[in-house]
């Protein structure tokens, strides 16, 4: 599930998720239950737009692997509604 760094940013995720979609739906799984768990407090050093960003990134993660497990998926969809206190601040 790591990032390919040979591609471009912006290709990276999608890449990642592309390769995810092609395997069984626990791993889909994992990277939804990983993300929920990444959606805490974020990093002193982030930015407002690294936060945006991130929450953006989360989204596309829950639109790609969202059918994978609808329990983890409707966690998710909960903590990128919860993550926009962190771009409010």
């Amino acid at each position: 599930m790591t990032k390919n760094k040979d591609l471009a940013k912006e290709h990276q995720m999608m890449d990642c998720l592309s390769r995810i979609r092609n395997m069984q739906p626990e791993v889909w799984a994992v990277k939804l239950a990983d993300r929920i768990t990444n959606l805490q407090s974020p990093p002193p050093h982030w930015n407002k737009q690294k936060r945006i960003e991130y929450q953006d990134e989360s989204k596309t993660i829950l639109t790609e692997l969202n059918s994978g497990n609808i329990f983890l998926a409707k966690r998710l969809e909960g903590k990128i509604v919860d993550y926009k206190k962190y771009i409010n601040i």
